[in-house]
């Protein structure tokens, strides 16, 4: 009676050597993509946003006091 020969299981540096090569193919894709997401565009947009948040904040704290008069009269 023979023995079964077991499964050969992949090599160690077979899948190491297929997951590097996936992750370097995302990469070169990324890479590829680097010129489209200008980081211009991107501080025009923060710089925005930031302005409209900090205008909005402003507004929102001053504006329980549109349409009060001002109680303290320090000429009298």
């Amino acid at each position: 009676m023979s023995a079964k020969e077991p499964v050969k299981q992949p090599e160690k540096e077979e899948t190491l050597a297929k997951k590097q090569e996936e992750r370097q193919r995302r990469l070169n894709h990324l890479r590829a993509r680097l010129p489209e997401i200008s980081p211009q565009r991107w501080v025009k947009l923060g710089e925005m946003g930031g302005l409209i948040a900090l205008f909005v904040t402003n507004f929102y704290l001053l504006f329980p006091f549109f349409g009060r008069p001002d109680n303290i009269n320090v000429f009298s």
